[in-house]
């Protein structure tokens, strides 16, 4: 039997994972991959997508009350193209993150974030250009999980620092499913 793969629900510390499509609107249709389709385009679906960011602050003020705030966006572009029959050639495009987006439980704080903090009012979009992924498999069946590196560059307002995520992906059918 072929494994499957099902979604972690979200913690306040991990984001929610993302669903990259093979057929998202407006982009053309493209055929159902399969293992012998060699490359397929899967483009992410800011629909089903989203970006986090988890903080923690202490209130001085509250008696050094502690909380954790998680903030969220889904204004999220990018491209993959994935080589079925040798996922070592797979690739990923830029992925750009509209951070001026991020919403949290608290306006104050976003404001903050906005204005002072990340600069979005200023830089609104965070850009991760991929720049090498480690530990690909050799061979791939639909169902299965890929767990895998990505580094690249995060650039943030005008910062552009080295950054590796941990990725595991699933595809099923014209869904290609993953976390970072």
């Amino acid at each position: 039997p072929q494994p499957t793969y099902s979604p972690v629900p979200p913690s306040p510390t991990a984001p929610d994972p993302t669903s990259v499509s093979a057929n998202p609107s407006p982009h053309p249709t493209t055929s159902a991959p399969t293992a012998d389709s060699v490359p397929t385009r899967f483009v992410i679906d800011p629909a089903q997508s989203n970006v986090s960011y988890g903080v923690g602050e202490t209130f001085l003020g509250e008696g050094n009350r502690y909380n954790y705030a998680v903030g969220r966006t889904s204004v999220v572009s990018g491209e993959i193209m994935l080589d079925f029959n040798n996922p070592a050639a797979s690739t990923v495009g830029e992925i750009t993150i509209d951070i001026s987006a991020f919403q949290s439980d608290k306006s104050r704080r976003d404001k903050a974030i906005r204005d002072h903090w990340l600069q979005s009012s200023k830089f609104p979009l965070a850009i991760f250009s991929p720049t090498e992924m480690r530990g690909l498999p050799q061979n791939y069946a639909p169902g299965e999980v890929i767990d895998f590196e990505i580094s690249g560059d995060l650039r943030v307002r005008d910062i552009s620092l080295a950054t590796v995520f941990t990725v595991s992906v699933s595809w099923e059918g014209e869904r290609l499913t993953g976390e970072a």
